[in-house]
Formats: C-alpha cells, structure tokens, sequence
C-alpha cells in the first residue's frame, strides 16, 4: 500500500520539472509567511482589517500561481498550452508587480517619508515628495503592467486611440473634476506643511469648532481622529483646504499655545478683586498638578470690553501638550468657578438674571 502511493506521488511530481517544483515550493512558503511578510512591510499600520485584506490577496495570487501551474500541467494538452501559459504568465506578473508595488511603497514611505509619535506608537507619515514620488510611480506601474498583460493577450488594438486605452483615457478626462482637485488638494497641503500627521487642528466652519488630530492625509482625503466625540472622521481634500484650518500644534512662539477664556462679570465687583479670583484659581489648578498648564508663564487677565450689562475679562494660559488642550480648558473653568462661589463673585451674565427675575416677578 505505502509502496502504491510513494509510486503514483512519485508519478506526481515527474509531471514537474524543476523549476517548477521550486515555484510551487516558493508559493507554498510564501502563503504561510504572508501574513509576517505583510507585517514586516506595514509595521507602523494600525488597521487590522487592512492588514488582513492585504495578506488575503498576497495569498490569492499565491493560490493562482499554484493552481495556474498545476492545471498547465495536469489539464491541458500538449497542443492546448498556449492559453494556460498566457494565464500563467499573466498571474505571475500580476503576483510579481502587487509584490513589487508594496515593497516599492515601503522604500519611498521610509526614504522620503518622516517619522512622528502619534499616540505612543511610532509611525512612518507621508509628504509631499514621497507622495508625489509614489503617485508617479503608481502610475507608470500600472501603465507597464497594462500594456504588457495587453500585449500577453495579443490585443494589440486595445493600445490604439480608438481601443480600450482610449476610452479609459475619455473617462479619466472626463471625471477629472470629480478626483483631480482632492488630488492636488492633498498634495498642496502636504507640500505646504499647513498640516501633517500627528497635528491637532481647529477646523472653523459656519460659526462651528472642531477639535481633531490628523491621522492620514490620503490621495483623496484625509483622516483625522475628534478630539470633542472620540471617533475617526473622513473629509475630502479639497473641502479640508476650503476650511479655516488653526493648526495648534505649530506654535506661534517657544512658550506653546496661548489659550483664552472668555468671563463676563457685573459691575458691582471690582477689577483687582475679579483678578485675584482668577489668579488663586490659576495657582489651585497648578498645585494639583492633574494639568500640563505651563506654571512658568503663568497666567494673564485683560480686560476686553465694557458692556453694558457686564465687564467681558479675557483669561490667558500657556500649554504646550495641545491633545489635552479640553481637560486643561473645562479643568480651569471648573475651578475658577468653585473659587468665584468662595469670593462671591457671580459669573452669571447680569442681563438675563435681570430677565428671570422681572419674568418671575410678572406672575
């Protein structure tokens, strides 16, 4: 029995000479290495689910190299090879150019790329010369492996202005206005260092303030994580250029960010006493110590505007650690509000407890 079956296994394996045997043997490796090979090349990516879809279609052509082999080998005739080694061939060029593309991604990302801390994890993120470097690249890869698998086929006509090549070609002119701006939206932002990964920005849109770190500028969008509601949100390039963009992470001076807190106090409360206020409630939030407000700058109070109802105070702290820049604001807030209780200072702006009070009185 063990005799049989080493006999036709023997059979087997002569139907490949070998070269072959270490193809499908290279594959074989290949398929069981290709979820470390992925990781080895997308080290600093933290999308699983991209990870895993890129390690399903690395072992996909693996597959289809196998399969490509064995039926050229095993199915078709002699005189009916033709096809199957064109469908070989093709594969492996295919196979050969994914790998190519994404080892090729690896060397431009790391050559021309920079590397930045974004949330204690070390990452590779994109600029403008690696971007337009890979985008030009891309390009000319795809276009070789397009003609060649053409040419493979024999549709030599494909190539002509009135083929296939020249109707992708009308397309692409045509839909333009659809990807082209987002393109060179996200490589004017990049070239220009407005923003980049890792950049906590406040994007200013009809009256409206967001708060969010750039995660990825994409070929078409960019990916920023909410600082305010703790999720990952998508906006195309060009929309993101159109935006009131304050980067909050590129400081104006050494000392950090210069953030303001707008009070408005009644009359009746002195200026010296309203400021000793926000002083003692400054120095209670740095001896807590659960705040990275700059202690060495300390605290600066003007006075911005006479109302009249109120006297508008202008309240300004120096941080340098912007991803907390909310807990340092409400945190300081907070406690100036317990130290106004202590002082009997009201915050409440006169105008409207004038209003509660005359509307309670009408019933």
């Amino acid at each position: 029995m063990n005799s049989t079956i080493i006999s036709d296994l023997q059979s087997f394996l002569s139907l490949f000479d070998k070269v072959d045997l270490l193809v499908l043997t290279i594959n074989i490796i290949l398929m069981i290495s290709a979820k470390r090979i992925m990781v080895t090349i997308y080290h600093d990516s933290s999308d699983d689910l991209k990870l895993k879809r890129r390690v399903n279609i690395f072992r996909a052509f693996n597959l289809a190299i196998i399969v490509a082999f064995s039926y050229y080998h095993l199915i078709l005739p002699v005189s009916e090879k033709s096809p199957g080694f064109k469908a070989l061939v093709i594969i492996i060029i295919l196979y050969l150019s994914y790998l190519f593309f994404h080892v090729l991604m690896l060397f431009i990302h790391e050559r021309y790329g920079k590397t930045k801390l974004i949330d204690d994890n070390k990452v590779i993120i994109e600029t403008y010369h690696s971007r337009l470097i890979a985008i030009i690249s891309t390009s000319l890869l795809v276009i070789i492996l397009l003609i060649a698998t053409i040419r493979i086929l024999g549709y030599d006509s494909w190539l002509e202005a009135g083929g296939v090549i020249g109707v992708i070609g009308v397309i692409l002119a045509l839909t333009q206005n659809v990807w082209v701006p987002d393109l060179f939206s996200g490589l004017i932002l990049l070239n220009s260092n407005i923003v980049e990964s890792g950049d906590v920005i406040e994007i200013t849109s009809n009256n409206d303030r967001d708060l969010a770190i750039i995660y990825k500028i994409r070929l078409f969008h960019t990916e920023m994580l909410n600082l305010i509601n703790n999720h990952r949100l998508m906006i195309r390039n060009e929309k993101l250029r159109n935006h009131t963009i304050n980067n909050l992470s590129k400081f104006a001076s050494a000392k950090g960010l210069k953030e303001r807190i707008v009070f408005k106090i009644s009359y009746d409360d002195s200026i010296d006493k309203v400021k000793k206020m926000f002083r003692t409630a400054f120095d209670n939030v740095i001896r807590k110590k659960e705040f990275s407000i700059d202690e060495a700058h300390g605290l600066e109070i003007s006075t911005v505007n006479a109302g009249d109802y109120a006297v508008e105070y202008a309240v300004f702290f120096y941080t340098k650690d912007v991803k907390n820049i909310l807990r340092n604001r409400f945190g300081l807030i907070e406690e100036i509000l317990r130290q106004s209780e202590k002082d009997e200072i009201k915050l409440s702006t006169p105008a409207m407890v004038t209003t509660e009070i005359s509307n309670a009185n009408s019933y």
